[in-house]
């Protein structure tokens, strides 16, 4: 549905013309740029600079301290709460702030990793070696090694590493099976 509008021979602007099939929509169509208040997104507009993610974590590091508080009076109210609908919430509000946590420190990790590959690449590159510029692929296989790197250190220099993986793929292939679609009974 398009609003046309119209101006007669004397320049004066006449009523507008809308057709008839379809609801009419009672919103005025106003000239581009006449908002008296436009609204900006700080995060996509150039006007307040680059986001520099560093800053902003080492500024309002002390969140994280508000949000370990958080989760310990969670956990203190979880203990104390009676009523099920409420001890739910609860739970699924202190569920949320675990992986909330996890996914942030995966993300730290990652890019700690980032980090020191920069610097040794700034290292090779003053010895006159050309730069690499990490992959998608190469920086997975980087937090993989990582990961193995943190079991062997939790489970000891002995660790069995080969179990290790053979549990992880076991608890992915369970994963993967929960969300297949049962088969149809009766043997077709």
């Amino acid at each position: 549905m398009v609003a046309i509008p119209l101006v007669n021979s004397a320049g004066v602007a006449l009523h507008l013309q809308m057709s008839h099939r379809g609801v009419l929509k009672t919103t005025r169509i106003s000239a581009e740029g006449s908002c008296s208040r436009c609204q900006k997104d700080p995060r996509f507009d150039r006007a307040f600079g680059h986001f520099n993610e560093d800053l902003f974590s080492k500024t309002y590091g002390f969140i994280g301290d508000i949000q370990k508080d958080e989760k310990q009076k969670l956990h203190e109210s979880l203990r104390n709460e009676k009523n099920p609908h409420r001890k739910f919430a609860i739970k699924q509000t202190i569920e949320r702030m675990n992986s909330m946590h996890k996914t942030k420190e995966r993300k730290e990790q990652r890019q700690k990793l980032v980090r020191e590959h920069r610097k040794l690449d700034a290292k090779l590159v003053e010895q006159g070696k050309t730069p690499y510029y990490l992959k998608r692929g190469d920086m997975k296989h980087l937090e993989i090694a990582e990961e193995f790197e943190r079991v062997k250190r939790r489970l000891g220099e002995d660790a069995n590493i080969e179990k290790f993986i053979e549990k992880k793929r076991k608890r992915k292939a369970s994963k993967q099976k929960k969300f297949m679609p049962n088969r149809p009974e009766g043997g077709q």
